[in-house]
């Protein structure tokens, strides 16, 4: 058993109506898609969910992991503190990767504490979690080849703990991508958006890591960190799926992409 999917989801807070409001309904359809997801995951029953977040804590050169019984946060800091979270963790898959990874040659920080669950992983886990155990762990301001790495540990853990395991990736496109973002606007929010959809469509995501570097930091991305991870765990993996929802209604980009593995149906 291994990675049985791979997802990229978008973390705005106010995807979630009790947050969002009215806002709620300009990103239809990314949350119809999340909810997509969420069918698929509850048929192939994954044990674990394995989340990458670039709002995890980051150590710019190492990468950290959830290795406590539990998970907590709250959409406090959004105005609803009654929107809690209380996950629990699966530690013995969250360990096992610990460990590959620093056998492959990485610098891991294990987090024992359970507060502080960021809303990388809170937002999507409301729409597909279904009260699965999960991993959490942050991306870092190592180079793309080692977030490789970090996902090739998720991949081979997996294996050998016997898990079914979903990979989730979070993160937003571009921050620039209109001018009605908070960050402002860039040309080269659109091309950087265009080029990493068609890569999901093609299914070919270590094309992901070859993105001109100039065009990313343009763009102010936010996610690609994570999506490269997740490009490390379905390596050699056999694919079916892509882009599921694409859309920027306040002039950052959100898109929601679904990978099941072919032989999914039969693990």
């Amino acid at each position: 058993m291994s990675i049985i999917a791979g997802i990229v989801a978008p973390h705005p807070p106010l995807l979630i109506p009790a947050i969002g409001g009215a806002e709620a309904d300009k990103v239809r359809a990314t949350a119809e898609a999340l909810d997509r997801v969420g069918a698929v995951l509850a048929e192939h029953e994954p044990d674990t969910l394995v989340f990458i977040s670039p709002h995890s804590p980051m150590i710019e050169a190492a990468f950290a992991v959830r290795t406590g019984q539990c998970a907590q946060g709250s959409f406090a800091r959004f105005g609803r503190p009654d929107i809690e979270f209380d996950l629990p963790v699966d530690v013995e898959l969250a360990q096992a990767i610990a460990a590959d990874a620093e056998t492959a040659g990485l610098t891991v920080q294990r987090i024992e504490d359970a507060r502080g669950l960021d809303w990388g992983v809170m937002v999507p886990y409301y729409f597909i979690g279904d009260g699965r155990p999960i991993v959490s762990l942050s991306i870092s301001g190592l180079d793309y080849q080692d977030h490789e790495a970090w996902g090739r540990a998720v991949k081979r853990s997996a294996e050998a703990m016997g898990r079914k395991v979903a990979f989730v990736a979070s993160g937003d496109l571009s921050h620039k991508l209109s001018p009605e973002s908070p960050y402002g606007f860039s040309p080269a929010g659109e091309s950087f958006e265009s080029e990493v959809v068609s890569i999901f469509n093609s299914r070919r995501l270590k094309d992901l890591s070859t993105i001109d570097p100039d065009l990313v930091e343009q763009a102010a991305e936010c996610g690609l960190r994570s999506f490269i991870a997740l490009a490390g765990a379905l390596e050699d993996l056999t694919l079916e799926g892509g882009t599921l929802a694409h859309e920027g209604p306040f002039g950052v980009g959100y898109a929601v992409a679904l990978f099941e593995a072919s032989d999914a149906q039969d693990v």
